[in-house]
């Protein structure tokens, strides 16, 4: 993730978690991986070092409405599950092309999310 940000052992710490990661985290997770590295860590410097990656494109946020917001290393377009009985969510590759029904010139579409709901595999069982 290059990025013009100045290199802090705390953002180094944040970019290790997200760039480990197989799916998006939520600030609580991002929080106790980094802070494994770096005790000290505060959930306030993750959240301002997350905004500070999204100013900078390097960080996606995944929103799923009613749920707190999870985070991503931005790179390919793809869909998202959300387990609703363990709350994580799952990166679901796609093709890359949007099929949406909206083909209507009043709408400028920029960005799109689809999230699947349900039971992940280890939660269904």
């Amino acid at each position: 993730m290059p990025s013009s940000l100045r290199d802090t052992r705390q953002r180094r710490a944040i970019r290790a978690v997200l760039e480990s990661s197989d799916r998006p985290l939520s600030v609580a997770e991002i929080h106790a991986r980094a802070a494994r590295a770096l005790p000290k860590l505060s959930e306030v410097t993750v959240y301002r070092i997350l905004h500070a990656f999204g100013a900078e494109k390097l960080v996606k946020v995944v929103t799923i409405p009613g749920v707190a917001a999870h985070y991503e290393t931005a790179g390919e377009h793809h869909h998202h599950f959300y387990c609703r009985h363990c709350q994580r969510v799952f990166d679901i590759p796609c093709d890359g092309h949007p099929h949406l029904p909206v083909h209507d010139p009043v709408f400028e579409i920029e960005e799109y999310q689809v999230v699947l709901l349900g039971r992940c595999m280890d939660c269904a069982v």
